[in-house]
């Protein structure tokens, strides 16, 4: 019996590839293409089962690819899965009569894609279900990668197509890596499997010879797996940011943040698309509204992120006192969070240290005035996603908001 086939439509490379090696994996057929017109004619040729589509390949398409579609008897009922960053609600209305089933955001979250698929053609696929947060950034030339929570095989697979891009768009070759794991205790057998197969992702792909990876972590469970690999021998393991920063030769910790009015190569946009539209909600859940978070004691801050903020689609909430916005975090769910260190009462170090103590994953976004070297280590030690210096443009607020948002894959 022949595979059910899966075709691709996508101006990316690193999409495409990530998604194609993981069909691959699951059994099933797959086509790609980069444009639409070419994707018309592959799907005319080859009648595939469901269509993956990237919006903004559609948007900048030559050709009217639905109308084309829905035109043509034979490819009409091939269900579609659109991916995009943003969409509005009206858009998503007028699509729904080209018979897209499903649309997901960007970043691509893989098991609700393949949850989908197995929905569509009634089969059964497996899905790493293991929760995993992971974050990946380049600061000149170091790769910064921060894993939480559990390790899953589809996310770490998707890592070195995360690390190609970062280092096309950067142009750069080789890269130091620091690899930072935050409430990590490894099993035997399968979370060994998926941690060899993370560190060979690093040294492979972001060519970071051994010993100038670095390993940011408490957990015993890691020393020990690394002891058993003589490949692995001179990746040292510590507990002390600080040190790790010094063996990695980052001198100069005001390097790795946004100062006053700069923007830096580390601004850069994770796995997202261009388009971006006034009313935007996120589209996995249709009526999702991003949430924010601003907490600092300073009113003019606050009128000022919230206005550079506006015309996003997001939903802004501010806090003068760190207390309030402590109480209310136990009953909002934030996206995201902009918090200031110097208050009186609450400081932002003592948020932060309550949101670690209570659980609390939302990625933070530190904006302050302090640049001193122990303040930024302290804050990046606390695991925040961002250190900017006050004052700092607009633009590289609206940058770091895009990057923080979708680095999570």
């Amino acid at each position: 019996m022949a595979s059910d086939e899966i075709l691709i439509i996508d101006r990316s490379n690193f999409v495409k590839d990530f998604l194609k090696e993981k069909f691959l994996q699951s059994g099933f057929d797959v086509l790609t293409s980069g444009d639409c017109f070419d994707g018309l004619i592959k799907m005319k040729n080859h009648f595939p089962d469901v269509v993956i589509l990237d919006y903004v390949t559609l948007k900048y398409a030559d050709i009217n690819f639905l109308k084309e579609k829905q035109d043509y008897k034979a490819i009409r009922d091939i269900p579609i899965i659109l991916l995009a960053n943003k969409i509005n609600t009206n858009t998503v209305y007028q699509l729904a009569k080209y018979n897209i089933t499903k649309i997901f955001s960007k970043p691509i979250k893989f098991g609700d894609i393949m949850r989908s698929i197995s929905e569509l053609l009634n089969r059964t696929v497996i899905i790493d279900e293991t929760p995993c947060q992971l974050d990946v950034t380049i600061n000149y030339d170091t790769l910064f990668i921060d894993i939480a929570r559990g390790l899953n095989g589809d996310r770490i697979d998707s890592l070195k197509y995360k690390i190609r891009e970062l280092m096309n768009i950067h142009r750069i070759e080789q890269l130091k890596t620091l690899l930072i794991m935050v409430d990590m205790n490894l099993s035997y057998n399968n979370d060994y499997r998926k941690f060899h197969n993370l560190i060979h992702i690093i040294l492979d792909t972001a060519k970071t010879e051994p010993k100038f990876l670095k390993i940011l972590t408490k957990s015993k469970e890691v020393k020990d797996f690394l002891k058993l690999n003589s490949a692995f021998k001179d990746i040292e393991v510590t507990d002390n940011i600080e040190s790790t920063l010094e063996k990695l030769n980052i001198n100069n910790i005001n390097d790795y943040i946004v100062p006053a009015s700069k923007t830096g190569k580390e601004d850069v946009f994770l796995w997202t698309n261009e388009i971006s539209e006034k009313g935007a909600y996120g589209i996995d859940e249709i009526e999702k509204i991003i949430k924010i978070a601003v907490v600092d004691d300073d009113e003019y801050i606050l009128d000022f992120i919230k206005e550079v903020l506006a015309l996003t689609g997001y939903k802004i909430y501010t806090y003068s006192k760190a207390g309030d916005f402590l109480e209310n975090v136990k009953k909002e769910k934030f996206d995201l969070i902009f918090l200031d260190l110097m208050m009186p009462k609450i400081s932002g170090f003592d948020a932060l240290q309550t949101l670690n103590k209570s659980g609390n994953k939302i990625p933070v976004i530190i904006f302050s005035a302090l640049s001193q070297r122990e303040t930024v280590q302290r804050a990046l030690s606390l695991g925040v996603k961002s250190y900017l210096v006050k004052p700092v443009d607009s633009s590289v607020i609206l940058k770091k908001v895009a990057e923080v948002l979708n680095a999570n894959i």
